[in-house]
């Protein structure tokens, strides 16, 4: 009897030091930084940050972000991040806010001659996603020697089922171009599309 409620205690002592540690992972800013250094050794290219501050469950702020693979050069200034995480467990990612601001993007050259497989209509998504409010400012894109894409602020916010994306907003500035969305878009082979 001695022997089984030792066990018994040592499981759940067990049990508790994970669940803190897991907490303090989640809700502490030193749990977001052990976080980065374990996305960064993990990351099949090379990723530095020059400040991290926040929760992982959030809100969270990171600056000067820098990643680099053979896929491309991605620079960020800055990255404002909230979400609910709880709400993962209903099979949606809910995002209240998601603010970017000047986003370099670097692409390696396009291949000359790309075997193009034609796209199936109809596909679902894995989860329901709510963006609330989307923010970037200042994104450049470039692809080998062409010219860059330069969007100077892209607005936005959306809503997703499995079959359909509801826009509720989306409004693009752009040098030579400003454009401004709402509506639906189907997703799913049975879905219309109505934006406006």
């Amino acid at each position: 009897m001695r022997r089984r409620s030792k066990i018994l205690f040592g499981v759940v002592t067990l049990l508790l030091s994970l669940v803190a540690v897991l907490m303090a992972a989640l809700l502490t800013e030193s749990g977001l930084h052990v976080a980065l250094q374990l996305v960064q050794r993990a990351a099949p290219g090379t990723l530095s940050w020059q400040q991290a501050s926040g929760r992982l469950i959030g809100p969270l702020q990171l600056d000067g972000i820098e990643y680099q693979d053979a896929a491309g050069h991605y620079r960020l200034g800055r990255l404002d991040f909230d979400w609910a995480p709880g709400r993962l467990l209903a099979r949606r990612l809910s995002i209240h806010q998601l603010h970017v601001n000047d986003l370099e993007i670097v692409l390696p050259a396009k291949p000359d001659k790309v075997d193009a497989q034609p796209i199936e209509p109809g596909w679902r998504l894995p989860l329901e996603i709510v963006v609330r409010d989307l923010a970037v400012n200042r994104l450049r894109i470039t692809t080998g020697a062409g010219e860059p894409v330069l969007i100077n602020a892209l607005n936005g916010a959306a809503n997703t089922g499995l079959e359909w994306l509801d826009i509720e907003q989306l409004q693009l500035d752009m040098p030579q171009l400003k454009v401004s969305v709402q509506g639906r878009l189907g997703l799913g082979r049975q879905m219309a599309t109505a934006l406006m």
